[in-house]
């Protein structure tokens, strides 16, 4: 009623821990890993529009939104689909703004991306 939007998203493991310590994560001088995704029996609840997936279609969840607003008596907030687009980010990156694979340098300030084609298409995958 009073406006925001939530999605309902899954982080494995490794994602977890980290996004749980991103100082001490890029101290160890790992690339970052992919966020996997969610195993099969959970596949239905993150693709699910009426739970907010992070993997449902955004018209969809639209439109659940709308059901929801008119389920309890109260207009839809109207979101400027622009600014929420800006703030996400692919199902498969961990930290916003950062690809996975990519080494950051903490006192260098610096990010090493990869150069070879085959690393970048087992992080795309």
């Amino acid at each position: 009623r009073n406006g925001g939007k939530i999605t309902v998203a899954y982080f494995d493991l490794h994602s977890v821990l980290a996004l749980h310590a991103p100082h001490k994560f890029f101290q160890t001088g790992a690339p970052i890993p992919r966020r996997l995704p969610p195993p099969g029996n959970l596949m239905h609840i993150y693709s699910d529009p009426a739970r907010r997936g992070y993997l449902a279609d955004p018209e969809l969840v639209k439109q659940e939104r709308e059901v929801l607003a008119q389920k309890y008596g109260y207009e839809p907030p109207q979101y400027n689909e622009d600014l929420f687009e800006q703030g996400h980010k692919d199902p498969r990156q961990v930290f916003s703004g950062l690809e996975p694979g990519w080494l950051v340098n903490l006192p260098d300030r610096t990010i090493y991306k990869p150069e070879k084609p085959e690393l970048k298409q087992i992080y795309k995958t």
